[in-house]
């Protein structure tokens, strides 16, 4: 069974990528300055100070569960997550869904 992960931003261009599922991490809050600001989703530090944001939690087991019942159904899944720039915040939650879902699937790309 493949699960395909895609962080992207909405203000990079190119439009929304071809995918099962789309999330939207916009709302949840950014790091706004600090060194935070330079790092990425894939730096554990970062997504553990977006992860304790208003709604991440929320957001996350959301896609979780869409994930989950793709894979009760063993059908495969593309599954994208959009923030502004693609770098913070849906880059977290891509890293996130893979580390929760370890063991369960093997995610394929990003």
């Amino acid at each position: 069974l493949e699960l395909k992960l895609i962080s992207f931003g909405y203000s990079r261009g190119g439009g929304i990528p071809t995918a099962d599922h789309v999330f939207d991490a916009r709302h949840i809050k950014n790091p706004q300055k600090g060194p935070q600001k330079h790092l990425t989703g894939l730096d554990a530090r970062l997504r553990k100070e977006i992860m304790t944001h208003r709604g991440a939690e929320e957001l996350y087991e959301k896609m979780l569960q869409v994930v989950l019942n793709d894979l009760a159904e063993e059908r495969a899944s593309v599954v994208a997550v959009g923030c502004t720039h693609g770098k913070h915040r849906s880059v977290t939650f891509c890293e996130e869904l893979a580390m929760g879902l370890r063991g369960k699937v093997s995610p394929q790309g990003r």
